[in-house]
C-alpha cells in the first residue's frame, strides 16, 4: 500500500527497538538492581519482609531446532523469566531471560536470584512447587499415589497459595503489554538478540510506567 519495502521496514524498527531500550535503559532490571531493592526493602523495617517469585513463559515463535525454548510444562516455545514481587502483588524485579525448557528451579539458580535471596535472614520467601529445593523457600507439600498429604499440610498447602496468590496478579498486570501475552514472531537472522531486546523494551515499558503512579 505505501511501496515501502519491506527490509526498510524491518531497519525501521530494528532502529526503534535500540532507542527504546537506550531510552528505558534505567528502567530494564539488571543483575544489581535485586540487591539494591532488597536492602532498600529492609532498611524501612525491623520485621521480616514476605517475598514471592513466580516463573512465566513469553511465548516466541517455533522453529525445529529450536528444543532449548521448548516447555514441557506449557507445551509451546518460550523464554522463561523469573518475577519477584511484594505481598501485594507489585513487581519488585524481573530476572534475565532464559530458556523456555528449563523449570523453575533451574531458572532461579542460573539467574543467580537464589543466591541473592539467600544472603538475606529477614526475607520470608515464597513459590511453588516448582521451587522445592531452593534455599530457604517455603513452597507447598508435594503428594505421591503412595504418601498421600495429611489434612495439616493440606492446611498448610491453602495457606501458602493464598499468600503467593499476589505474584501471579503481578505476572497478570505485566501481561497487560500484548506482546508478552500473545508471543514474539520473528525471522530474523539474529533471531535471539531481537527477541531479548524485544522482551527488554517490554518490562522496561511496564516499570517505567509502574514508576509514573
Amino acid at each position: 500500500w505505501f511501496k515501502v519495502h519491506q527490509s526498510s521496514v524491518s531497519r525501521i524498527v530494528s532502529w526503534m527497538r535500540g532507542v527504546f531500550r537506550a531510552v528505558l535503559a534505567d528502567f530494564i532490571p539488571g543483575p544489581d538492581d535485586l540487591l539494591a531493592i532488597l536492602n532498600k526493602l529492609l532498611s524501612e523495617t525491623e520485621r521480616p519482609i514476605i517475598l514471592l517469585v513466580d516463573g512465566t513463559l513469553i511465548p516466541v515463535s517455533q522453529r525445529k531446532d529450536n528444543k532449548a525454548d521448548f516447555s514441557g510444562k506449557h507445551r509451546k516455545t518460550g523464554k522463561n523469566i523469573q518475577v519477584t514481587t511484594d505481598v501485594k502483588g507489585e513487581l519488585l524485579h524481573v530476572g534475565p531471560i532464559l530458556p523456555g525448557a528449563h523449570h523453575d528451579r533451574w531458572c532461579i539458580k542460573e539467574s543467580g536470584i537464589e543466591e541473592v535471596l539467600a544472603r538475606y535472614s529477614r526475607l520470608l520467601k515464597r513459590g511453588d512447587k516448582g521451587y522445592t529445593g531452593v534455599t530457604d523457600f517455603i513452597v507447598p507439600h508435594k503428594s505421591s499415589k503412595h504418601h498421600p498429604l495429611t489434612i495439616e499440610q493440606v492446611v498448610e498447602n491453602l495457606e501458602i497459595n493464598a499468600i503467593r496468590c499476589p505474584v501471579e496478579r503481578g505476572i497478570a498486570h505485566l501481561k497487560v503489554l500484548s506482546i508478552l501475552r500473545t508471543g514474539i514472531r520473528t525471522h530474523a537472522v539474529n533471531r535471539e538478540a531481537v527477541i531479548e531486546e524485544i522482551i527488554s523494551v517490554a518490562i522496561g515499558l511496564f516499570f517505567f510506567k509502574q514508576s509514573m503512579r
